[in-house]
């Protein structure tokens, strides 16, 4: 039987050896992981203030006039929270799993940094500040302002600089996954990856041979 060929040279796991295109991509689901779980926590206390407030506005009968801000704002973020959610899970899980050569794992990886890069794309292009320029006569018509000084609930900082908070590191995001894609696109992880030979080729084992002699310059 013939060993698994890899097309860079990497590092020996269980008798299988990983290589640094498999490794690189790894870390940087991990990485990415990292970054995602405060922007999670971000997200989830800018949706908790929204909350606060709507409830507020509720309890003095002015419900109706700011529902539909409530409604925009709670969607926003919501969808932030489901793909920073998904990336600090399903990154770190795949960064586990890519270093086995399960064939799945490559394009449960690949799948998945093309879903998160959407969404993330859109969870950023859409945010709760991106509302700040629309006309309302509503009481809080973007984060922004959700973020002011409210009967009872104080400021809320955070909101203020919400769009700088969450737009670096999510940046930071989209670099890492489409770096994930670059490596698990490299030819070491595809050769890592794919079914090993189990009829061993006579001819292609006896060039193997001769090319080792060569190389080693042991005569033919």
């Amino acid at each position: 039987m013939l060993a698994r060929t890899t097309g860079d040279r990497g590092i020996t796991v269980d008798g299988e050896t990983v290589p640094h295109a498999v490794r690189r991509g790894s870390r940087l689901l991990v990485g990415c992981a990292v970054v995602a779980v405060p922007m999670l926590a971000i997200a989830l206390a800018a949706w908790w203030r929204v909350e606060q407030l709507a409830d507020a506005y509720a309890a003095v009968g002015q419900a109706a006039v700011v529902a539909d801000d409530v409604e925009g704002l709670r969607g926003d973020l919501v969808l932030q929270i489901a793909v920073f959610g998904a990336i600090a899970v399903g990154a770190l899980l795949l960064a586990v799993l890519i270093r086995r050569p399960f064939r799945w794992a490559r394009t449960a990886t690949l799948t998945f940094a093309g879903v998160t890069l959407l969404g993330l794309v859109c969870g950023l292009m859409g945010g709760p500040l991106g509302r700040s320029a629309a006309p309302s006569e509503t009481p809080f018509p973007d984060l922004s302002r959700a973020g002011d000084a409210q009967v009872g609930l104080g400021e809320f900082p955070l909101a203020h600089s919400y769009v700088l908070i969450i737009g670096f590191p999510g940046v930071v995001l989209l670099a890492g996954l489409i770096a994930v894609t670059i490596q698990m696109t490299r030819s070491g992880a595809i050769d890592y990856y794919r079914p090993e030979t189990r009829v061993a080729d006579p001819d292609w084992s006896g060039f193997v041979e001769k090319r080792r002699r060569a190389v080693s310059g042991e005569p033919e």
